[in-house]
């Protein structure tokens, strides 16, 4: 069973976007709006659903 880390914060999201950028090296730099773009698209999703999502995308 998954333990689920609970939901995401902004910090969260920014670590997130900056694993991205490592994966996807074309990817502009991140500003504060884009990380509050994406924050508020993510913020009801556990950090750990996230993570998975992310491994398996990239």
């Amino acid at each position: 069973m998954i333990e689920l880390e609970g939901l995401m914060k902004r910090s969260d999201v920014i670590k997130l976007l900056a694993v991205l950028s490592e994966a996807y090296p074309n990817i502009k730099e991140i500003e504060t709006t884009t990380v509050e773009i994406w924050y508020d698209c993510l913020k009801d999703v556990d950090l750990t659903i996230a993570l998975a999502a992310r491994k398996t995308h990239s």
